[in-house]
């Protein structure tokens, strides 16, 4: 079942039995959660509420978007320094996916988020703007309680501006490795006939040109101010 809330998001819920057990799933967007709202909720429902979810809620799958106001994903070369390149596809609504999407535990969707607002919800957003998104899933649970000691999924991804790895190829710098031609993918997509040693100097070379703006731990670490939603749940039920 689903509830809406106030907070313009909505509450899935799913109840069933597990291995012997019986279990209830949860799924909301904590970016539009009122907490007072969620507590009520919780509450009809658990024994103690919020401090249930908490201390005993697993997350089973989790997304953490970077937002980058006035980009364009055609401007932007993606590279993973653990992810196999063959596990990357270039989908038709304009967004690049690297990892596997059914296997991995950790993958990418990067995509052009005013698009996707436009022709999803029929939104128009004045500016451009990219979003960066990191995916959990599969084998790699934990504890929601432990959220915000998790390490920084972004640490393995490059941002690279497109022109500088072209004129990096272009003046030689790479060899004849890889070459800058067609769609703002193929240069990842070659990646994917390189042998580790030579992937490895790729990256090398090609992390000098990162953009000012990627910085894997300073964006997570804005992670604990969009959930403080989890710190005051745990003093809404009066056991923090």
């Amino acid at each position: 079942m689903s509830q809406g809330l106030d907070g313009g998001g909505t509450l899935f819920i799913l109840f069933g039995r597990h291995r012997g057990e019986f279990r209830a799933w949860f799924e909301f967007n904590p970016n539009k959660v009122v907490i007072a709202e969620l507590e009520g909720r919780l509450c009809t429902m658990l024994e103690n509420g919020m401090y249930s979810l908490v201390e005993r809620g697993i997350v089973t799958y989790s997304e953490f978007a970077i937002d980058v106001p006035n980009a364009q994903i055609e401007d932007y070369v993606f590279l993973s320094r653990s992810h196999r390149q063959q596990d990357l596809g270039w989908i038709n609504n304009g967004g690049i996916y690297i990892g596997s999407r059914r296997h991995g535990e950790l993958h990418f969707h990067i995509y052009d988020k005013q698009r996707q607002l436009r022709e999803a919800e029929n939104t128009v957003v004045e500016n451009s703007w990219l979003r960066v998104e990191a995916r959990i899933s599969g084998k790699r649970r934990f504890p929601l309680r432990s959220v915000l000691q998790l390490p920084s999924p972004f640490l393995n991804l490059l941002v690279l501006r497109r022109s500088c790895v072209e004129q990096v190829i272009a003046d030689g710098l790479l060899g004849n490795i890889i070459s800058a031609q067609g769609m703002p993918h193929e240069i990842q997509c070659q990646m994917s006939c390189l042998n580790g040693q030579q992937k490895k100097s790729v990256l090398h070379r090609l992390s000098e040109f990162e953009v000012d703006w990627w910085g894997p731990d300073l964006l997570w670490g804005r992670l604990e101010a969009s959930l403080g939603w989890l710190h005051e749940g745990m003093s809404y039920s009066g056991r923090a």
